[in-house]
């Protein structure tokens, strides 16, 4: 537990760069099916980026679908074209793992993660957002994150109120207990458990 820590922003800025060259390949791999970005999510997205003494630490991204120009519509198969070729083009370097709603790939050495990269596609509309998931009958669609309208509004009051320190201090503790109940659990919805958690006790 003593080994669990804040990332400092020099850690973390060469593989942003090297995700950043990954996606540009991914956008123009698929230029003629969608239009794309994608952003940092999450506890990525707001320097609070925790590592742990042998599984490294995760950046968590979103690709976001903005626009779809094909006939590639099918949920099942858009997830299995973007897995294909993200595989294709770090299984050089990287383990990858397809999940159900994430593509994960990991850097690993001497049995020990070094950077693990959590991706996942997203719709967004307005105040929503879709996330491509696979469901309960195996198959795979875009479903709506309840969640996320919420922790929108719980982050504005935080800033707003300059509640910033009680967050890290209440992500960094929710961590470590995830770590010690070895509750599996991805890094974005730890932080929007932390944010709900000040929220409530302000």
């Amino acid at each position: 537990m003593n080994n669990i820590e804040y990332v400092i922003k020099a850690d973390t800025k060469k593989y942003k760069e090297e995700f950043n060259k990954l996606f540009q390949k991914i956008k123009n791999y698929f230029i003629d099916d969608f239009s794309l970005s994608y952003r940092l999510v999450g506890s990525s997205k707001r320097n609070l980026v925790i590592k742990h003494h042998n599984k490294g630490f995760d950046l968590d991204y979103q690709i976001i679908i903005k626009k779809t120009k094909s006939n590639l519509t099918n949920p099942k198969e858009i997830k299995k074209a973007f897995f294909d070729f993200i595989q294709n083009n770090t299984k050089s370097k990287y383990k990858i793992e397809n999940s159900k709603s994430a593509i994960t790939i990991k850097k690993v050495k001497n049995n020990q993660i070094t950077i693990s990269f959590d991706i996942v596609i997203v719709k967004e509309n307005n105040n929503s957002c879709q996330i491509l998931r696979r469901t309960k009958d195996n198959n795979f669609g875009f479903e709506e994150l309840p969640e996320y309208s919420d922790f929108k509004n719980n982050m504005k009051i935080i800033k707003e109120n300059r509640l910033g320190n009680s967050l890290r201090e209440q992500y960094l503790w929710d961590k470590k207990e995830n770590i010690r109940t070895s509750r599996k659990e991805k890094s974005y919805l730890t932080l929007i458990r932390s944010a709900k958690t000040i929220v409530d006790n302000f």
